[in-house]
């Protein structure tokens, strides 16, 4: 009986965790059009930005090489995130949820 009911405790325990693992983690995937607002702000990659002259001679920043590396830096992560779920499977395979959980963080 113990038993049952430890097991219905760390089912609700890896449950909290998970919830929390993915409001801590798994906003750099799913928020990375607001996150690369915010990076442009705080000048990530601004030595990419170059001033140019337009037709009317009017001069404008042109920030294209800097949207280039935050475009880049996002496909390789979300490409790696991708490529890590057969190791990540092998894992959870053999040696469980919790230590897979834990070497993931």
């Amino acid at each position: 009986m113990l038993v049952c009911q430890f097991g219905g405790m760390l089912r609700w325990v890896t449950l909290l965790s998970g919830l929390v693992e993915c409001l801590c983690f798994a906003g750099i995937a799913f928020g990375w059009a607001s996150m690369a607002v915010i990076l442009k702000r705080e000048g990530y990659f601004s030595d990419l930005c170059i001033n140019t002259t337009g037709a009317n001679s009017s001069v404008y920043t042109d920030c294209s090489g800097q949207d280039e590396q935050l475009s880049l830096v996002f496909t390789i992560a979300s490409m790696m995130s991708r490529f890590i779920t057969l190791p990540n499977g092998f894992f959870f395979d053999h040696f469980g949820t919790m230590t897979t959980r834990i070497l993931a963080m």
